[in-house]
């Protein structure tokens, strides 16, 4: 039996939609934060002088050793509550939200002492084969010092932000950013060059700005619409410990940036004394700027991929492979160009006025722009591997892309000048592993999967998670005509797969109501809308799952508000056809897009 449908008809017109919309969010949220980085590096060069300067690029591996936890934490986050909102549990993303944010408050404890009883210690590991001076060392321990009441914040705030997304508020997060941005320029312009606090008023105004975004993050909670407010449960059970290990890869993989950090400083101060950290530090500044191009993508493929997964959407989780690998080749080009152009003020900037540092900082400047696509590809395949549960294979990409090939072609690249050691060494060490993971990747891809084409190109079969075999129809319709086109297809798919005649009908007719309302009455007109519809036949029942970018609408709120006391039954008939059909129904609000998921038995 062929189907009937348009081959253009992809299925996954609204899931691009939401993975730019994902990657615009973030990176307008990372650009933002990484900016407060950038800035103190900038004025720490500028006005506190070199020795500041180098203070600021000893202590900037531990801003890799403090992401250890956020990062486990937004990873898990994203991808397990993705996953679970794609299944339709939103009592278990309720939860998972909870531990989570659990597991943040108990994390910052151990980094509160760290960053105060036990700071100077902390100092001496970081500068333990370097003859740092005394003056750059008291620095560095007064910045740690003022910076440690941030650590309840910035262990907390990395759980709320892919929470925002998927909470159908991802504004919230940006704009949490923005408020925590502000505070922080101005208090390093009060701090530092009025009131002369030096490195502790850097520290304070970064602990105030943290507290600016936990504050409006928290506020999404006063919506009504919210979803995933955090429900308290007694314990912590398997199912966190399994959501936390899914993003142990990406925490070894900051782990591993943490001590490259530290070896690549030392490194810089055999080869050329303090000057060459400093340089190094400056680079770090700028790749603060160049590096929310690659979190922003990595992280909408494991936003949307957990979505997918969740779903058993499996060709959906490679459609988001795909825009994820074509975002870091092409837009994260384009982005790199921009900075490499700009590296000249960028380095004079930092240098303020020593021509040694400033042809050190340039050189180093463009060549960590250079690596950022590579970089960003490396990442994106690691969530990937992630999301598709290859978790140690994900680790050992990690591992050498957090700086392991770093250091390798420093070593190999031995003749070289101390400069080029540093920026040579990390481009070829990223281009040799995105050969290398191309290479593996296209061998992986070709031999994975478990789609099988049945007849058509949007018809094929996935295996459950309990094992039972589900057929699937899925197309993107943006008019009435191919709704009521894909709803005879339905009706015969599901005819063919072992659902009765009545159940088939019932299904169809759903399908038409709910595509027809929304291409009506959620778009604006002149918009082009569209809806993703995937049908699932399933133990003799149908799942119907529906996806629109079109404004904001929650059926079940709707029906329980105004269809029970509306006793009319002239209005709203779609919405009562649908009620009266659907066995079960979840509305979802995920990355500004309306998901609507229907069962039919």
């Amino acid at each position: 039996m062929m189907y009937d449908m348009d081959p253009g008809l992809s299925g996954e017109n609204v899931l691009q939609k939401m993975f730019h919309r994902s990657v615009l969010y973030s990176f307008s949220g990372f650009f933002t934060v990484m900016l407060n980085t950038a800035v103190d590096g900038m004025i720490i060069g500028h006005f506190m002088g070199m020795k500041a300067m180098a203070a600021f690029g000893l202590i900037v591996p531990l801003y890799s050793l403090i992401s250890l936890i956020p990062v486990l934490l937004r990873t898990a986050s994203q991808l397990n509550i993705g996953m679970d909102l794609g299944r339709g549990k939103l009592e278990t993303a309720r939860r998972r939200v909870f531990q989570m944010l659990m597991t943040g408050l108990c994390a910052s404890v151990p980094f509160l002492l760290l960053f105060t009883v036990f700071r100077g210690a902390a100092v001496s590991v970081l500068c333990a084969f370097t003859a740092h001076a005394d003056d750059t060392i008291s620095m560095a321990e007064e910045y740690l010092l003022w910076m440690a009441p941030a650590m309840p914040s910035i262990m907390v705030c990395p759980v709320l932000h892919p929470v925002m997304q998927l909470d159908g508020d991802a504004r919230r997060s940006p704009f949490a950013i923005h408020v925590a941005t502000v505070v922080n320029i101005l208090g390093d312009i009060l701090n530092v060059m009025i009131f002369h606090q030096g490195m502790a008023g850097m520290a304070a105004a970064s602990v105030l700005s943290c507290y600016a975004e936990l504050l409006v993050l928290l506020l999404h909670y006063r919506s009504r619409t919210s979803l995933l407010k955090p429900y308290p449960c007694m314990g912590f059970h398997k199912e966190w410990a399994l959501a936390l290990s899914n993003g142990i890869p990406v925490m070894l993989h900051e782990f591993t940036a943490f001590l490259t950090g530290i070896v690549i400083n030392h490194f810089a101060f055999q080869l050329a004394g303090e000057d060459l950290v400093a340089a190094v530090a400056a680079g770090n500044s700028i790749w603060a700027f160049l590096l929310p191009g690659c979190l922003a993508v990595s992280g909408a493929v494991a936003t949307l991929g957990g979505v997918s997964r969740g779903e058993a959407d499996h060709k959906g989780v490679r459609t988001v492979l795909l825009m994820g690998l074509w975002y870091a080749l092409i837009p994260c080009s384009i982005y790199a160009l921009i900075f490499i152009a700009s590296a000249g003020p960028a380095a004079n900037f930092f240098s303020g006025g020593n021509d040694q540092l400033f042809h050190m900082s340039l050189a180093v400047i463009r060549g960590f722009a250079v690596s950022l696509p590579l970089v960003a590809v490396c990442q994106v395949v690691e969530r990937y591997l992630i999301v598709v549960e290859r978790k140690l294979l994900s680790a050992v990409i990690g591992i050498l892309e957090g700086g392991v090939c770093w250091i390798v072609f420093v070593r190999i690249l031995d003749r070289a000048e101390p400069v080029s050691r540093i920026w040579m060494g990390h481009l070829f060490g990223e281009l040799a592993l995105a050969l290398m993971i191309a290479a593996c990747f296209m061998v992986y891809l070709l031999r994975a999967g478990n789609i099988r084409n049945v007849s058509g190109k949007h018809i094929y079969s996935v295996t459950g998670d309990e094992g039972e075999s589900q057929y699937v129809l899925e197309a993107t319709v943006s008019n009435f005509k191919e709704a009521t086109a894909f709803s005879e297809s339905l009706r015969i798919f599901c005819s063919d797969h072992n659902i009765s005649s009545r159940l088939s009908m019932l299904a169809a007719l759903c399908e038409e109501e709910v595509a027809c309302n929304t291409l009506q009455w959620g778009y604006s007109k002149g918009s082009d809308g569209a809806v993703d519809v995937r049908a699932v036949c399933e133990n003799k029942a149908v799942i119907l799952r529906f996806r629109d970018s079109g404004r904001h609408f929650d059926p079940e709120s709707y029906i329980s508000r105004v269809l029970i006391t509306d006793k009319d039954p002239a209005r709203n008939m779609g919405l009562r056809i649908i009620s009266g059909i659907a066995s079960e129904m979840q509305y979802m609000c995920i990355v500004d897009c309306n998901v609507l998921i229907l069962r039919v038995e």
